[in-house]
C-alpha cells in the first residue's frame, strides 16, 4: 500500500504522465515536416541565441552534454545548422523553424483546449517558476536575455 501511495502522489510520476500526452500532440503536429518535437525546441533555442556555442544553449536550456551530442549531428546532416562549433542557423534551417510555426501553434491551441485558458495558465505559471528556481534563469525574456549578450 506504501508504494501504491507514493505512487500517486509522486510529482515526478505526474510530470511524466504529463509529458506523454503532450509530446505526441507536438509530435503529430510537426510530423509531416519532418521535425520531432525535440528538434524543434533545439532549433528555436539556437535561433534565438545565435550565434551561440553548444556549451551556452546546453546551459540555457539545460540539456546534458551527451544529448546534445547525439541531437546538433543530426540537424548538421539536415542542413539546418551550419557546420563549425558555432551555432547558427542555415537558410534551410530557418526556413522549417518558419514552417513548423503554423503546426506548433495549432498544437499549443489543442492543448489550451484540453486544458482551458485558466488550467493553461496556471501549468506555464508552475513551470515558470519551478524553471527559475531550480536554474536562476526565469522563462521570461528578461530572465533569459542575459544568455544573449
Amino acid at each position: 500500500m506504501l508504494a501504491f501511495g507514493m505512487g500517486s502522489a509522486c510529482l515526478g510520476l505526474r510530470v511524466r504522465l504529463l509529458m506523454r500526452v503532450v509530446t505526441p500532440i507536438y509530435e503529430e503536429a510537426l510530423r509531416p515536416l519532418g521535425v520531432t518535437v525535440t528538434q524543434f525546441h533545439l532549433l528555436a533555442a539556437i535561433a534565438w541565441l545565435e550565434p551561440t556555442t553548444a556549451s551556452k544553449l546546453c546551459g540555457v536550456i539545460h540539456l546534458d552534454r551527451s544529448s546534445a551530442s547525439r541531437m546538433l549531428p543530426l540537424l548538421r546532416e539536415h542542413g539546418w545548422i551550419a557546420e563549425g562549433s558555432v551555432l547558427k542557423l542555415t537558410a534551410k534551417g530557418r526556413r522549417i523553424l518558419k514552417k513548423c510555426e503554423q503546426p506548433w501553434a495549432e498544437a499549443q491551441a489543442r492543448l489550451r483546449g484540453m486544458l482551458g485558458d485558466e488550467d493553461a495558465e496556471m501549468l506555464s505559471g508552475v513551470v515558470e517558476r519551478l524553471w527559475g528556481k531550480a536554474t536562476g534563469n526565469p522563462i521570461t525574456a528578461g530572465g533569459l536575455e542575459q544568455w544573449r549578450q
